[in-house]
């Protein structure tokens, strides 16, 4: 990370920008956050963020401890379509389509037929 900046690897690009300005400036660190940060080799990681300011030798700085969370994020994903999926044919379990089909008559304009 020595020639890069944030910026560079995150996908959100200059728009990351504000968010580090506004951790910045916080007395001390902040919630957890959330990016997906592109590596050298073009692959995607998904990464969580603790930033917050330092102060050495009268200088103001960042510091910043990332944790690479692609496994976790890929695992839950899993999970969650496993919770909600039949496991032979993949289609909706009972209370997910009940769940699905409660959306669909309660939003305006939608019409379903079955």
């Amino acid at each position: 990370m020595r020639t890069k900046h944030t910026w560079q690897i995150n996908t959100l690009g200059r728009d990351v920008i504000p968010i580090m300005n506004n951790i910045a400036n916080l007395p001390g660190g902040h919630k957890p956050l959330n990016f997906t940060h592109i590596l050298a080799d073009g692959s995607l990681r998904h990464v969580q963020t603790y930033a917050g300011p330092v102060v050495l030798y009268n200088i103001r700085l960042m510091l910043c401890i990332i944790h690479d969370i692609t496994e976790e994020v890929h695992l839950k994903k899993e999970l969650e379509f496993s919770a909600a999926h039949d496991p032979l044919t993949g289609l909706l379990n009972r209370r997910s389509f009940t769940v699905w089909l409660r959306r669909q008559l309660l939003s305006p304009g939608v019409i379903v037929c079955c």
